[in-house]
């Protein structure tokens, strides 16, 4: 069986997360959609939608299954595993106060998970009228915005364009890896947020000058974002990269390292490297304290043998980070821990400061 494809819905309260619940299923009445609810007592789908309830298992009326995530989420979904029929698309929706990245974690760390499903998409809603003061005041926004894969700023009519402009710039800032899309009533066209592939062998890490997203107002159309030094809220993002093959043992014991000291300032790591004598590229996720790697794309003949890694986060030092990518391509020399602990070290220092 083909692994289940997950998708989390995160955002703060009253962002539109239940509105664009709502919508994919909807939208999807081919398919059998197993929805998670964080807490479902605080923000419940649609009354309409539900058709009968069984202790904390809500059928909806096309079919889907929705329960109350108040267990440990393996448990939760391994008991998903056991039903008849197996779904097609898991759903998880996050309570608007809460911060993913706990959830994330387990879903990219646990081998039961990810041997029967897989993460296709993070889709964060952003609400354009009350976010400037939801970042202001509540932290887990900046994790909620730096952690999504699909960034829906929601509710645009609300605002002036001009304000939309700044707005989109500041999150292009905070993320500059994610795609975005700003509407109202949640409504998204043309694209497949069940399909999003974000987590997949194709994903590709372009770090430019400007940034598009699609604009549905009557009509989607493009704008063009240019993007400034990354200095909003502390929070900023670094990229770095190297044309040489890494050495895996060395890359291996330097991220491990460093996902596992960074003292809560690295938010999201995202890339892809090239290994020595390997054949395809490997795609690197990480959250939290952990990071996880897959088998990327062919490499072909003339292809780029560049890594390339996307760090989000708190006092991200770009020349220690690339100094420390650049001690993992040392494929002829043996393994020497020192040097990168060294580094490891350096950089904690900064972290402290």
């Amino acid at each position: 069986m083909n692994p289940i494809p997950i998708t989390l819905i995160t955002g703060f309260l009253g962002a539109g997360k239940t509105t664009l619940l709502n919508n994919l299923i909807i939208q999807n009445p081919e398919k059998k959609v197993v929805v998670i609810e964080n807490e479902f007592g605080e923000v419940g789908i649609d009354g309409a939608l539900l058709v009968d309830l069984d202790a904390q298992i809500f059928e909806l009326s096309n079919g889907c299954i929705c329960c109350n995530l108040n267990e440990d989420l393996q448990e939760t979904l391994i008991k998903l595993l056991d039903v008849a029929q197996k779904p097609d698309h898991l759903i998880i929706e996050t309570t608007g106060i809460a911060d993913p990245s706990p959830i994330i974690a387990s879903l990219l760390n646990d081998e039961i998970i990810q041997s029967n499903f897989k993460i296709d998409g993070i889709i964060t809603l952003v609400d354009a009228l009350f976010i400037q003061g939801q970042l202001q005041e509540h932290p887990q926004c900046f994790k909620q915005i730096t952690l999504g894969n699909f960034i829906i700023v929601n509710k645009i009519a609300t605002v002036p364009k001009a304000e939309l402009q700044v707005l989109m710039h500041q999150i292009a800032t905070l993320n500059p890896v994610a795609q975005m899309y700003a509407t109202n009533f949640s409504e998204v066209k043309d694209i497949d947020l069940l399909h999003l592939e974000a987590f997949s062998e194709n994903l590709e890490v372009q770090l430019g000058t400007q940034r598009s997203f699609t604009m549905l107002n009557n009509s989607p159309y493009i704008r063009k974002v240019e993007l400034q030094p990354l200095t909003h809220q502390e929070i900023v993002s670094v990229h770095v990269s190297v044309d040489k093959p890494l050495d895996i043992i060395k890359f291996d014991n330097w991220l491990k390292a460093l996902m596992g000291n960074h003292f809560g300032n690295i938010m999201r790591v995202k890339g892809f490297v090239f290994m020595e004598d390997f054949d395809f590229r490997i795609v690197i996720q990480g959250v939290q304290n952990i990071y996880v790697s897959e088998k990327g794309k062919a490499i072909h003949t003339g292809d780029s043998k560049q890594s390339s890694l996307v760090f989000i986060g708190k006092k991200l030092n770009k020349h220690l980070l690339q100094q420390g990518l650049e001690l993992c391509t040392d494929i002829d020399t043996e393994l020497d821990l020192q040097a990168i602990y060294s580094n490891i070290e350096a950089i904690q220092e900064q972290f402290l400061s």
